[in-house]
């Protein structure tokens, strides 16, 4: 992984005289320290992340035209008018029971009974098949299937008419009509149309194999027999609105106007809703009717219209509302999740989903599309949030990836370290992408720490520099860096500068940049050349930062000591100890306090002054190693604490020993008691008072309260922890004593109004209340006097209630909303109990923002009694 380069500068050299703690007979050793300073190490520059796309394309594709939308087929063919009249005996073409039947038939059909008259026609044809007055009878009877709405079977016999080899002379019609009852039935019938030019061009019309202007120019309607004649007039008309239509049925005229809608729509001009909410009921027009309209009223931002008409659609034509209902979210994404409470359709949760992608969404995007399969959306948004595990993931489901797909995808394997999956990944992609293949194979010898193979591979110079720093060819980093002035190539170069112990040359290399990796280098080139305090600058400087540069710590540590400035020395030392106790330079920490202590005589070095102890046991003091034992006590080492302890008992110092005895009441639960008595017999104040309070805590851990109530009767006024004697008479209940203590305690410090006013809050002692009353924080005495009115007005203490209100005004404590609610609070029972004009005096204090609304409107109800 690289090789390190190590400098080793002189830390100090001390001609050290013995300290005051030291026996005058002992010759102090003398010792010099060096440390190393780590000048390089193995050098890694992130790669730079994948580009992925920012934005998708949402725009849903919706093609609009007029078409022949509003188009209704013919609805009228030609109906003969015939009127026979009966006579007796034979004709010369035919039997006169057929003629009888025929003229019966013909008579129900003219006055309108269809189906009396396709029975006769019907009987005509099956008894008497080879009459004149068959292939009448059939065109009547496909008439009356026409009119019926029976379209294939009137498609059929006007077909086989038309097809027929006997002449008849409304043969042409039978031909005209079976193109018509086709087209109902969805059939193009160009072998009948064969028989009028006209109808031979409608259908190549109706099939976009001729345009609108082409048909049009071949309308020649003068050509056609009534009714056919009017369906060419209305062709007309809807081809050119221009084209005034005459003598058309109401048909054709409603197809007309649904038209002239249907082009409004489309050219833009607004359209009457109402007048397009009647066409839309209409089944015959109404779908593509509302979709164009729907389509509008989206574009116009009438949004919640079109929702609603979208809803309306989905029942009829589900394509045409998903289309629409992608369009409005495309629009009014704030619609989305209304619109998904009625369509939740794939194709809309996508464009939704799209749509939180552009907004940087993709927390958003990484809850929903993992569901919907959507795995690019999901990858892309994973990658942006930095979660490269969903990034694999969803990735890696994907089946057709394209090549920013698989560049995020080995990027985020790479970057995971998951080497098995994304070598197998790289070879899916050496066919495809060769140039992707051979950048990510240098990236993960690059990740991989073959800095060798990585620099052969990687074009961009700033990595193979990398690469090759690491292999301690500096002088080709410096080569290949040589006309990049980026601040990563800066860094690097001073970094290699360094390493080839060319200290002015990495500082001039660092000129300008601020970066915290920049910071410390100079700090490091600056330690280097002795220059203590201006490295000390740099290394300060990074003091917010010591996670990252926990080194910057040390060699701060290090500046103070050589300039002699030993306290900061001290406590950058010890704190690098405690953030980094395993870090790898921490024998440089230990070596740092080390040589302090024998420079100051610091008692708190004691986990190397203990090491001189056991080795010289007599060179120092007993306060030394009673802060030794002390020391050990606290960190659980507890038999060298004994060791130590045991020798101190045997003191002529009586405060030595009763500071052994009390770090041997600690380690020595069984015979604490004993241990404790004795400081206590000692006298010492300060013992005295620690003993006291130590002793209590041991009776009430072992459950004797009585014992430790007697104790604190008689050795009370010889505690000097107040603080722990507060904690005490709260334990043991004696909440009296506690009062006074507390009175006495806030007469030269106000602070313990602060503890009667948690001791009232937390125990419900009332009482305590008052003591916390005279508190100078104007919350804690506004709350305290609101808790005694509420407990005054339980015990129906009105007075005294008002009292504490009036404290609060009086001494303006004017803290929100506690105020108020307490003013309230008065105002309301003053009210209640009759004192209308104490109650509207105070009145005017509330601040009725602080009031819930039931409280308002019965401080309104006072209002109007006071304005009486």
């Amino acid at each position: 992984m690289g090789k390190k380069f190590l400098i080793f500068l002189p830390f100090a050299v001390l001609s050290l005289s013995p300290t005051p703690l030291v026996a005058q007979s002992q010759e102090t050793p003398k010792k010099v320290f060096q440390i190393p300073l780590e000048i390089t190490s193995s050098y890694f520059v992130e790669k730079p992340k994948e580009e992925v796309p920012k934005k998708f394309p949402v725009k849903p594709s919706i093609r609009l035209s007029a078409g022949k939308v509003g188009l209704i087929y013919p609805k009228e063919v030609f109906v003969p008018h015939e009127k026979l009249k009966r006579e007796g005996g034979f004709f010369s073409c035919g039997e006169p029971s057929d003629r009888e039947l025929y003229t019966t038939a013909l008579e129900l059909f003219n006055k309108g009974d269809l189906k009396g008259a396709k029975g006769k026609f019907i009987s005509l044809l099956y008894r008497y098949g080879s009459s004149p007055f068959t292939l009448k009878s059939k065109y009547y009877l496909g008439v009356i299937a026409f009119k019926g709405g029976e379209y294939e079977r009137a498609y059929t016999i006007f077909k086989n008419l038309c097809q027929g080899e006997y002449p008849f002379s409304w043969k042409k019609f039978a031909c005209y009509n079976a193109v018509i009852s086709g087209l109902y039935i969805g059939r193009r019938d160009y072998q009948s149309a064969s028989s009028h030019p006209f109808w031979k061009h409608f259908l190549l019309w109706l099939d976009g194999k001729e345009d609108d202007y082409s048909f049009y120019g071949k309308l020649n309607c003068q050509t056609l027999e009534v009714p056919y004649r009017n369906y060419c007039n209305y062709l007309k008309a809807f081809i050119n609105p221009s084209q005034p239509p005459n003598g058309l049925s109401s048909d054709y005229l409603q197809s007309l106007k649904v038209r002239e809608i249907l082009l409004s729509l489309l050219s833009g001009r607004s359209v009457d809703p109402q007048k397009v909410k009647r066409y839309i009921r209409d089944p015959k027009w109404g779908i593509y009717l509302e979709y164009l309209y729907t389509y509008y009223l989206i574009n116009w931002g009438y949004y919640e219209n079109a929702l609603g008409y979208i809803k309306d659609l989905y029942r009829k034509d589900r394509k045409k509302a998903v289309d629409l209902a992608k369009l409005l979210v495309v629009h009014r994404p704030e619609l989305a999740t209304r619109v998904l409470e009625t369509i939740s359709d794939p194709q809309v949760w996508e464009v939704y989903i799209k749509q939180l992608y552009n907004r940087g969404e993709y927390r958003a995007v990484l809850h929903y599309a993992p569901n919907l399969l959507l795995y690019r959306l999901a990858g892309y948004s994973a990658y942006l949030l930095g979660d490269y595990e969903k990034t694999a993931l969803y990735l890696g489901r994907l089946r057709d990836k394209n090549e920013t797909d698989e560049r995020v995808l080995l990027d985020s394997l790479l970057r995971l370290k998951r080497w098995k999956e994304f070598s197998a990944e790289l070879k899916k992609v050496g066919n495809k992408y060769p140039d992707l293949y051979r950048e990510f194979l240098g990236w993960y010898y690059y990740y991989r720490g073959e800095w060798a193979k990585a620099s052969a591979l990687l074009k961009d110079t700033l990595y193979r520099a990398v690469a090759y720093f690491n292999l301690g060819a500096y002088q080709k980093v410096l080569a290949l860096l040589r006309n990049d002035s980026s601040p990563t190539a800066k860094v690097l170069k001073a970094k290699a500068l360094l390493a080839l112990g060319n200290f002015d040359g990495a500082i001039a290399r660092l000129s300008g940049l601020s970066t915290s990796e920049a910071l410390y280098l100079k700090g490091i080139a600056l330690f280097a050349k002795g220059n203590y305090r201006e490295a000390a600058y740099y290394f300060e400087k990074l003091l917010h930062r010591t996670k990252k540069y926990p080194n910057a710590l040390l060699r701060l540590a290090d500046c103070y000591y050589n300039l002699r400035e030993y306290e900061k020395a001290k406590r950058l030392y010890l704190k690098f100890i405690r953030l980094f106790p395993k870090d790898k330079n921490i024998s440089d920490a230990y070596l740092g306090l080390i040589n302090l202590y024998l420079a100051t005589g610091d008692f708190s070095l004691v986990e190397y002054i203990y090491r001189i102890v056991e080795r010289y046991p007599n060179l120092v003091s007993e306060e030394v190693k009673l802060k030794l034992a002390q020391a050990f006590a606290k960190n659980g080492q507890t038999q060298k604490a004994l060791n130590l302890l045991n020798v101190l008992l045997r003191s002529k110092d009586p405060y030595i020993r009763g500071e052994a005895l009390l770090t041997l009441a600690k380690l020595n639960p069984q015979k604490a008691e004993d241990y404790l008595k004795e400081v206590i017999s000692i006298g010492l104040p300060e013992l005295q008072s620690r003993a006291v309070i130590n002793l209590a805590y041991y009776y009430l851990q072992k459950g004797e309260k009585e014992k430790a109530k007697r104790l604190l009767d008689k050795f009370a006024d010889r505690v000097t922890q107040v603080d722990k004697l507060v904690e005490l008479y709260i334990r043991l209940g004696e909440f009296k004593k506690l009062y006074y203590l507390l009175q006495e305690l806030m007469a030269v410090d106000n602070s313990y109004t602060k503890v009667a006013f948690e001791v009232a809050k937390k125990y419900r002692r009332w009482e305590f209340y008052k003591l916390s009353l005279y508190s100078l924080d104007p919350k804690i005495a506004a709350i305290s006097a609101y808790r005694l009115e509420i407990w005054a007005l339980k015990r129906n203490d009105l007075r005294s209630a008002l009292k504490y209100v009036l404290t609060l005004k009086v001494r303006r404590l004017k803290y929100e909303p506690i105020y108020s609610r307490a003013i309230f609070v008065i105002v309301e029972k003053l009210h209640k109990e009759g004192y209308i004009s104490d109650a509207c005096q105070l009145i005017k204090e509330i601040n009725e923002r602080y009031l819930n609304p039931s409280q308002r409107l019965k401080v309104e109800t006072i209002k109007v009694d006071c304005g009486r």
